[in-house]
């Protein structure tokens, strides 16, 4: 926690449906993804990451993109109209400015599990600091955000008190499409704001800023017990926007 960053909790948006082939303009779901990892030719071991494509059998490397944004970013987003057809019948991937997320190439657990035994041997156990990892290897990092944000586990990284170091809560919401996984921050800042009463109505939504001091409410507990959603609590299931 950073008592002195109003802005204390932050979210992570993150999407693996980014990119096409080249060649017949196919957008593999996350499973063809996956099952191109063990794929003996044109594998990921060709070429650094890159999967054939299942329909055409061309190269091409995917890609996982991630936005982070605060709270109040995410709940204003939230509140804006959908536009176009849902992503699972769409036949393009939605264009988007450059500066507004990022993206590294999406690798297999195993070679995450290798990229990872190598930076500690190179680095030592220090590497493993939330901060640093994200800083030195992104790809790595956002990777193993990625499968922990799947399988609903906390990040395993230290966080660093050093100064300079960024104290603030973070909360990844993973997901196929780009506008799912925005909703899915959306929901999760309604959750937190109705939570610590930032909000008193839909249409009356305070900044930030003006309610500062209820973010010490969240203490030292980690953030996702906040917003539990394998029904350690019921209201959770009850809540109009997660149920």
């Amino acid at each position: 926690r950073n008592n002195n960053n109003n802005e204390d909790v932050q979210l992570l948006a993150l999407w693996s449906r980014t990119v096409m082939c080249n060649e017949c303009s196919y957008i593999p779901l996350d499973e063809e993804v996956m099952g191109g990892w063990d794929a003996i030719y044109g594998g990921e071991y060709d070429v650094h990451g890159a999967i054939s494509c299942p329909r055409c059998g061309s190269l091409f490397t995917p890609k996982i993109a991630f936005k982070q944004v605060s709270l109040q970013q995410a709940f204003d987003q939230g509140m804006e109209p959908s536009t176009g057809l849902p992503p699972q019948i769409r036949n393009e991937i939605e264009e988007q400015e450059s500066d507004n997320f990022h993206q590294v190439t999406y690798i297999s657990p195993s070679s995450l599990r290798d990229g990872l035994e190598q930076a500690v041997d190179e680095h030592g156990e220090g590497i493993l600091e939330r901060g640093k990892l994200r800083e030195m290897y992104p790809e790595l990092f956002f990777n193993l955000w990625w499968l922990c944000a799947r399988f609903q586990l906390p990040l395993p990284l230290a966080v660093s008190r050093d100064e300079g170091s960024d104290l603030r809560h973070y909360c990844a919401i993973a997901a196929w499409d780009r506008q799912v996984a925005l909703r899915g921050c959306y929901s999760c800042a309604k959750v937190l704001l109705d939570n610590y009463e930032f909000v008193s109505s839909e249409s009356n939504l305070p900044s930030i800023s003006e309610s500062a001091e209820s973010l010490e409410s969240l203490g030292d507990y980690p953030l996702l017990s906040k917003i539990n959603v394998s029904g350690y609590y019921s209201n959770v299931w009850d809540h109009p926007d997660l149920s």
